[in-house]
């Protein structure tokens, strides 16, 4: 029996034997890095020169605004743990960001402001 790509899907019994036969099983690459592991530094490489700039699969394309609202749906209503805020804010901590750069969010949210300024009144 012959599937089109993308639409074989395993039974509810056959994805609990396969949950259960993965349980325990540690990862291949659990605590290697770039620097530690060769073959990850390799992929890395691979994956530079393969699929980014014009090499990258959307390079040059647009979504459509129908495209765009499907993906702005499937992602309203998912809101971060605390502990997802956390390691988001964490992780923004101490970064310097340029002159331009600032400048940009400092002219950004006032634009923000005169616009909540003007519909409260």
């Amino acid at each position: 029996m012959s599937y089109k790509k993308g639409t074989f899907k395993h039974s509810l019994k056959t994805r609990k034997l396969m949950s259960e036969s993965s349980k325990g099983s540690i990862p291949w690459n659990k605590g290697l890095t770039k620097k530690i592991d060769e073959r990850l530094l390799k992929f890395s490489k691979y994956m530079k020169k393969h699929h980014s700039g014009k090499n990258h699969s959307m390079y040059g394309k647009k979504r459509s605004k129908e495209t765009i609202k499907k993906m702005s749906d499937g992602r309203k209503g998912i809101k971060a743990s605390d502990d997802t805020k956390q390691r988001m804010s964490d992780a923004q901590k101490g970064k310097k960001l340029s002159y331009a750069h600032r400048h940009k969010i400092k002219t950004a949210n006032l634009s923000c402001r005169k616009r909540s300024w003007n519909i409260n009144t």
